[in-house]
């Protein structure tokens, strides 16, 4: 899948969660809180910034670190959490979107 690509070895025309919309969104004041070995929560504010009412998902990744054994493959990055907010023409709200148990399961089932 395309969450296995690297820069120049392979190219997606319309990367996940790519839609077109009749309105403008602008993301601000990210934050994260409850940061722990094993997940965190990060809060945007997310504001409609066009002409007419619309909805955005709003989504959270994580990119893993280069792993320290060649035998171990992991996504270039991960969709963790997402949300659907409606917003009306100006409007704005706080999301929230939680990362929990960010490990990785290797083949015994340990996690790293």
């Amino acid at each position: 899948t395309h969450r296995y690509l690297r820069g120049g070895r392979g190219h997606v025309k319309h990367h996940f969660g790519f839609g077109l919309s009749y309105t403008t969104f602008a993301y601000s004041n990210l934050s994260l809180q409850n940061v722990t070995a094993s997940g965190f929560e990060a809060s945007v504010m997310v504001r409609n910034t066009g002409g007419w009412d619309g909805s955005e998902v709003v989504q959270m990744y994580v990119v893993a670190p280069q792993a320290q054994r060649r035998d171990l493959v992991l996504p270039v990055q991960d969709l963790v959490d997402f949300r659907k907010v409606f917003l009306a023409a100006g409007e704005s709200s706080e999301v929230t979107l939680r990362a929990s148990d960010i490990s990785v399961a290797q083949d015994d089932g340990t996690r790293v």
